[in-house]
């Protein structure tokens, strides 16, 4: 009952508000009439008073007193054309969330059902790609977007340790970790808690992670090899065992981050923050840790051989059993 009776109140305060304007426009109409035809009295008398021997015909002045009206009339329909384009863009936006909302549920059923499992998640990343298209179709609307991808990208996520020998599944996880990490970099508006995800095994080469937000996500047995993650924040993540050789981290932000066992042979760690971060028994052989902050860093029994470590800031950090030797 109260659905309808907000319609009904809706549907009323539509109509009202078009009567007010259709009499405005009325009014309007009738001044504008009335101002062509004192504009062409004056054009008649100016022409009489001025000696400025004008064409004095009586087409003349019905094209004066004409054309005002005739220019308003069709700024309304024009206005009319926008508003009825626009009207109808809403009601198509409606349709099309309608449309995802439905087969969204149907694809969770399908998700968290033993038999159709692999079938729900194709569908639901199908789904994010709806949704942020939407976004991008309907920007103003994108801000009520954005969490339905968040959403949804989270339900997929859950799913990971309890199907890590799925590889149908492992390569929707990486496809969906590609789109969001993407649509990170690219609109400000979007951010995804990483927070709480919790992945393993995640492997990609040569991928552009720059200045993407990763805080608190849990990569374990992870590679990133020659990957770009320069200015990249991924404080207090769980980074155990990952693989970052040869990859590019200057600038980044690893503070109280557990990269214990992790594997950053010859990479660059120009200015990065890794303060209280936890690189104990980590290969950073020849790694570039110039300018580095390494302020209360565990470091035990972690491999800097050759590693460049000009200007570094030790301070408070444990070296215990670290191999220190030919530093730079």
């Amino acid at each position: 009952m109260k659905k309808i009776k907000f319609i009904k109140i809706n549907y009323e305060k539509k109509t009202q508000d078009k009567l007010i304007s259709s009499t405005l426009n009325g009014y309007l109409l009738l001044i504008i009439i009335l101002c062509s035809i004192v504009l062409s009295i004056l054009i008649y008398k100016s022409n009489d008073w001025l000696s400025l021997k004008l064409d004095n015909t009586m087409t003349g002045y019905i094209a004066i007193v004409g054309s005002l009206p005739t220019v308003y009339l069709w700024v309304v329909r024009e206005r009319k054309k926008e508003e009825d384009l626009k009207n109808k863009q809403q009601e198509i936006n409606q349709i099309k969330v309608s449309e995802l909302n439905k087969v969204y549920v149907d694809a969770v059923n399908q998700f968290y059902n033993e038999k159709t499992f692999i079938a729900g998640a194709y569908a639901l990343l199908a789904l994010i790609d709806d949704w942020i298209n939407m976004s991008k179709d309907y920007k103003e609307k994108a801000k009520d977007y954005y969490p339905k991808v968040s959403q949804i990208s989270s339900i997929i996520f859950s799913e990971q340790n309890n199907n890590l020998n799925n590889v149908l599944y492992h390569n929707i996880i990486i496809e969906l970790f590609k789109k969001i990490t993407k649509l990170d970099q690219e609109d400000a508006g979007f951010h995804y808690d990483w927070s709480r995800v919790s992945l393993k095994e995640i492997s990609l080469t040569l991928h552009d992670l720059r200045n993407t937000n990763l805080a608190g996500i849990e990569l374990i047995n992870s590679s990133f090899i020659f990957s770009e993650l320069n200015n990249t924040n991924i404080s207090f993540a769980t980074l155990t065992k990952i693989e970052l050789t040869e990859s590019n981290l200057s600038g980044a932000n690893l503070i109280c981050s557990d990269l214990s066992e992790a594997k950053l042979n010859s990479s660059n760690l120009k200015k990065a923050d890794l303060s209280y971060a936890n690189f104990s028994f980590a290969n950073l052989t020849g790694a570039n840790l110039t300018n580095a902050d390494l302020t209360s860093a565990d470091l035990t029994g972690a491999n800097l051989t050759n590693a460049k470590t000009k200007n570094v800031n030790w301070d408070n950090a444990n070296l215990d059993n670290t191999k220190l030797h030919e530093l730079s």
